[in-house]
């Protein structure tokens, strides 16, 4: 069961260790019984950010075609591109927190990346409109 669909404004902040992104866009976040779904679009790709209990999944489909799943403590897959030409890495989440209030929702990462496990640091918020 899904509810509350509001229109937001979302930033995407991330940031390695020798770069750093900010990204925005209008978007739809609807609440979930347990989260969140997040809909807004990067470079005209549709993104899609949801939330369910403990697990984060990040879904960006279009030019690019990736497949994030973010579980604290946990080593996951990143995956890029589709169908018979999708490859993937290892990610290890080392913090996921989500913040929920009367002005939006906030999701705050840190992950090691890769082989080379780089880490990242993302930061998406969707503020209500």
């Amino acid at each position: 069961m899904c509810y509350n669909n509001r229109n937001v404004r979302v930033t995407v902040n991330s940031r390695g260790s020798d770069w750093s992104d900010s990204k925005s866009s209008d978007g739809v976040l609807t609440l979930t019984p347990s989260g969140c779904k997040i809909v807004y679009y990067i470079d005209g790709d549709e993104c899609v950010l949801s939330v369910d209990g403990g697990c984060v999944t990040q879904e960006r489909c279009g030019e690019q075609n990736v497949r994030i799943n973010f579980e604290l403590g946990k080593r996951t897959q990143c995956v890029i591109g589709s169908g018979g030409l999708a490859g993937g890495y290892d990610i290890f989440t080392r913090r996921l927190e989500t913040l929920s209030g009367k002005g939006g929702f906030r999701v705050e990462l840190e992950y090691a990346n890769g082989s080379d496990e780089e880490i990242i640091n993302l930061t998406l918020s969707a503020v209500y409109k």
